[in-house]
């Protein structure tokens, strides 16, 4: 056996068990070490905490409020997944690393379907150091430490791509629906209870720019898209039509309007920056994979035709281009790119 072939499976996912306890125990060792110990991290995460606290000491799992006033900039899976933790470790009164453990879950989520993508696509070794890239890069161990909403959605976002990426590889124009396209929809409606159309965006962009570059549009008939909508309906619109029964047309209006378009044109909360911005970010905010960068835009540009890279750039370029063109910049805006850059620096 060689120093890599224990690595290798023989299941869908090409890990051996041994390469998955692998990668799940750096997983833990990078994104868990001081959950508990790290203060309060920033106001967002301050009104998080307490807006979680709120639920359960009211008993109100619909309104989501912060003290007297309303907060609807998201919706509510975020605080639902942390009162959840929080009622394991005490309710209300748990300590600030109960509210934060759903983040670091998702963060090895995150890692795990990272590594199912790489191996699929290079091999086990690829897909081990893919998911090590995503489990050391700087803004995922700080969001998995954080009782915020990212690192939920990049877990969303990271199985519901690996979903779409199994479809991508099929051989079947209309394959059944209790398989891939159930995962890639059940991802895609937990993401958007987590923080709305964020995720919609990043997979819409992926399923346009292949159709586009492929010039058909098989992948729309194996997504079953009817059934795949009404999966999300279930999830989303139960609470939506409660909220909205609540508090009338407030939440859609603070949602869609302000939180979501005000930050389109003009840098919301002082956080304007101009296009190039998470360019620049990412050497940070991806390091230390970003040391890989260069390489991996090299790679795509030469092997653009190769259908695993054809993929991985269109997850990649389009929501990193929308997110420069939007004028509030944060970091970690483009942190649901950060699987498709590590698993394409990992392609040979």
């Amino acid at each position: 056996m060689t120093t890599t072939a224990w690595m290798a499976g023989d299941g869908p996912a090409g890990l051996s068990w041994r390469a998955w306890l692998l990668v799940s125990l750096l997983a833990i060792a990078a994104l868990f070490p001081g959950i508990a110990a790290i203060p309060v991290m920033d106001r967002d995460e301050g009104r998080y905490l307490q807006a979680s606290k709120q639920m359960m000491e009211t008993g109100d799992y619909v309104d989501i409020r912060l003290q007297d006033e309303p907060r609807y900039g998201y919706p509510a899976g975020t605080y639902w997944a942390k009162t959840a933790s929080a009622s394991l470790f005490g309710g209300a009164d748990a300590p600030a690393w109960a509210y934060r453990l759903p983040s670091f879950v998702a963060g090895v989520i995150a890692v795990l379907a990272t590594a199912w993508i790489g191996a699929r696509v290079g091999g086990p070794v690829a897909g081990v150091v893919a998911g090590i890239l995503v489990a050391t890069s700087l803004v995922v161990a700080v969001e998995s430490r954080t009782a915020r909403s990212d690192a939920l959605l990049l877990a969303t976002v990271a199985v519901a791509q690996a979903g779409l990426y199994r479809l991508t590889r099929s051989t079947e124009d209309r394959p059944s629906f209790w398989g891939a396209p159930l995962l890639f929809w059940v991802a895609h409606g937990a993401g958007v209870l987590i923080k709305g159309p964020i995720i919609t965006l990043v997979l819409a962009l992926t399923v346009a720019a292949l159709c586009l570059w492929r010039r058909d549009r098989v992948l729309l008939s194996r997504l079953r898209i009817l059934p795949g909508l009404a999966v999300v309906a279930l999830m989303v619109l139960p609470w939506l039509i409660a909220i909205t029964v609540k508090t009338g047309p407030a939440y859609i209006q603070e949602a869609i309007g302000s939180s979501m378009m005000g930050k389109v044109a003009k840098g919301d909360r002082a956080h304007g920056a101009p296009p190039g911005y998470h360019l620049v970010a990412l050497f940070v905010a991806f390091w230390p994979g970003a040391l890989l960068a260069g390489a991996a835009a090299a790679l795509a540009w030469a092997r653009r035709r190769d259908d695993d890279v054809r993929f991985l750039i269109c997850w990649l370029v389009p929501t990193f281009l929308v997110f420069e063109l939007v004028a509030t910049k944060l970091p970690h805006y483009t942190m649901p790119t950060y699987p498709a850059l590590a698993v394409l620096g990992q392609r040979r």
